[in-house]
């Protein structure tokens, strides 16, 4: 299958710079992301002389975890940083209404019909991966199939294996999936909604889960494998000067248990809520291992956040001293002391707890404007490769 502009943009062996965009799953909080996203655009539009550039005009693979995906996709369809504000906070005020009567246990919290109505009007209802692959820019979707127990990064690379032509006639080609679909495959957050079914072969459908329960939530590792693993397709050159990875998160907290709950803990907590408190800690600890990893083989362009006390950060070192990308991350700590010292913003412990929770809407006012102080302080233009 021949799609020139995805071939002579995003494949070509031409020796420039290829750049990634990845961004992490966050719920709500990815208004946060959506700031640094206007900031990094108006660094664009600068440094290019071009008012009107786009960040799809910047990047040639972007793609995300749960709202992740979604924030990418609309890059990939070309909107600017403002209008994909605009289109995110108008499907999140109609998802994210809450029920008196949905809990979240017995049947999802949120239904199914707004966030597929919302996504559909944003993304558009017939616009497919191949679609996307015409306009000549990379995307996926992370996903986690649940009924294979699998990872499922959905792509629209017409040189991967499963993009299919017209003689496929075993399994349902990736450039005939939905862009909206694959972003609700992304998105269906355990609890939140429900998981999304997808016909992937003749008689045969996968059920998907929110990629935020994979390895994966902190995606920029998986699509850096996708741009050079042969098997994905893309088999891009590796090298500080070849490959540009940006990530961008939608915050972040170390999870931690009072000393004084400890022994409650321990004594009271039924073995199964233990192990449940377990389970939530993993998200973070898959963050954490994904920016160990991106640290430890990438050349960073700017001072990088300590992974922990042990092993602080990676800028005197690089696996075998070679940098197989250049890499820049940024995020911002959802923390009392933290936010207390870079923006003198105060918060009590409930509001740091809001600030935290996903989909806790009267807060955007909030998250918009801590995206804002955390891009104004952080985000240069010499980073922005």
């Amino acid at each position: 299958m021949q799609i020139d502009k995805f071939d002579q943009r995003v494949l070509a062996k031409d020796g420039k710079m290829k750049r990634i965009l990845a961004i992490d799953g966050g719920g709500m909080r990815a208004v946060l992301t959506v700031q640094m996203l206007k900031k990094i655009e108006a660094i664009i539009r600068k440094k290019t002389g071009n008012p009107d550039a786009v960040l799809r005009d910047h990047f040639h693979l972007v793609g995300g975890t749960s709202t992740g995906s979604m924030v990418s996709a609309l890059v990939a369809l070309g909107l600017s940083a403002t209008d994909i504000e605009e289109k995110y906070l108008e499907i999140g005020r109609a998802v994210f209404k809450k029920s008196p009567l949905r809990f979240g246990i017995f049947r999802s919290k949120f239904p199914t019909e707004a966030i597929e109505d919302g996504l559909k009007k944003a993304l558009g209802a017939d616009i497919t991966l191949e679609d996307v692959a015409h306009m000549g820019i990379g995307y996926t979707a992370v996903t986690k199939r649940l009924d294979t127990g699998s990872v499922w990064p959905i792509d629209n690379n017409p040189r991967g294996k499963y993009f299919g032509d017209d003689s496929v006639t075993d399994y349902v080609p990736n450039k005939d999936y939905k862009l909206w679909k694959a972003v609700r495959a992304s998105a269906a957050a355990p609890g939140a909604f429900s998981p999304e079914s997808i016909d992937v072969a003749v008689d045969q459908k996968g059920l998907f889960l929110d990629g935020g329960v994979s390895p994966h939530n902190y995606p920029a590792f998986l699509l850096f494998m996708q741009a050079t693993i042969e098997g994905y397709g893309y088999n891009w050159e590796c090298g500080p000067d070849k490959i540009s990875v940006l990530s961008v998160g939608t915050g972040q907290w170390t999870r931690t248990i009072a000393q004084k709950d400890i022994g409650i803990i321990q004594r009271l907590l039924p073995t199964m809520a233990t192990g449940g408190l377990a389970l939530v800690s993993l998200m973070n600890d898959c963050r954490e291992l994904n920016e160990l990893v991106m640290q430890w083989l990438g050349k960073p362009t700017r001072q990088m956040d300590d992974i922990d006390s042990l092993v602080g950060n990676f800028a005197n070192e690089c696996l075998n001293n070679t940098p197989l990308f250049s890499y820049t991350r940024y995020n911002l700590r959802l923390e009392k002391e933290w936010l207390k010292e870079e923006f003198g913003k105060t918060y009590t412990d409930k509001q740091i707890k809001r600030l935290r929770n996903y989909k806790d809407l009267p807060m955007i006012a909030e998250w918009q404007e801590l995206g804002q102080l955390y891009a104004d302080k952080y985000i240069k233009a010499d980073e922005i490769l």
